[in-house]
């Protein structure tokens, strides 16, 4: 399950075994830890906001490189 969620909410091709070891990684963490607020508070949202415009700003970065030549 922690699997599919991994490769949903990602855009790059990991490989199943990295999957699982992810996945594994996560929820060995995820016991040794509490939330500190809840997925509804608006803080999560902006991170997850944050985590978004992030990625886009990467890809956006790398496409621009990819066009511009090389001095």
């Amino acid at each position: 399950m922690i699997r599919n969620r991994i490769k949903t909410n990602t855009k790059k091709n990991i490989s199943l075994t990295r999957d699982e070891a992810k996945g594994t990684e996560l929820l060995n963490v995820v016991k040794d830890s509490y939330p500190e607020i809840t997925k509804e508070d608006v803080r999560c949202e902006q991170v997850r906001d944050y985590a978004k415009l992030i990625t886009d700003l990467k890809e956006k970065k790398q496409i621009v490189n990819q066009k511009t030549p090389m001095l």
